[in-house]
């Protein structure tokens, strides 16, 4: 995996290593154990699909995440993401809107041993918490980013989210100005999954 990361582009040492630590297979059913160690989206419960790992691992470079941050990511699916988040940064908070993919990215963080990732039940686009943070990230296709999120934000933070367009979604740095709004940075172009508002019913 370490070879196709960098293969990818990803250079930063720190979150070559992060990725290291865990092993994906852990984090995913039991039938797609085999395709964890290759740079593919797998399939999670409630039709849901992970991001590929090189996806991933740049839109944490890009975040430039510091040991002694606070990062949120938004879209836990089975916890991976957390868990390699957790070894970059002082302090994860994981929202799903899924009780079966939160359930399971509980119990995957509580087998790693992880006590500073926490998971919770909630709407990525309507989130709000006492807590400001320092870097986000979404793991799915956004129209805009959630103004609650971008008011999250520490006055020198950064969110990182593909932003829908019509040929896929491109990955797309927001920074907040001194004059209260946000600069935009373009990073690169990706296919992935969009991210659905609400808290499931029933899975």
């Amino acid at each position: 995996m370490m070879l196709t990361l960098r293969r990818a582009g990803v250079s930063d040492t720190r979150v070559l290593a992060a990725f290291d630590r865990y092993a994906r297979a852990d984090f995913v059913e039991p039938e797609y154990a085999d395709l964890a160690h290759e740079d593919v989206p797998i399939p999670l419960p409630c039709g849901q699909t992970s991001l590929k790992p090189s996806v991933l691992a740049l839109m944490m470079e890009a975040l430039h995440i510091a040991p002694d941050q606070c990062v949120l990511v938004v879209g836990a699916g089975t916890g991976y993401s957390a868990a390699v988040l957790s070894r970059l940064a002082s302090e994860v908070v994981a929202l799903e809107r899924f009780h079966t993919l939160r359930a399971a990215a509980e119990a995957n963080i509580a087998r790693a041993g992880l006590s500073n990732v926490s998971v919770h039940l909630a709407d990525g686009f309507v989130f709000q918490s006492a807590l400001k943070f320092d870097r986000v990230l979404i793991a799915g296709a956004i129209d805009a980013p959630p103004p609650l999120l971008l008011d999250a934000l520490v006055a020198d933070g950064v969110l990182v989210a593909p932003l829908s367009s019509p040929g896929g979604a491109r990955v797309t740095a927001f920074r907040p100005n001194a004059d209260g709004g946000f600069s935009k940075t373009d990073l690169f172009d990706v296919d992935v999954p969009a991210l659905e508002p609400g808290v499931a019913r029933h899975l």
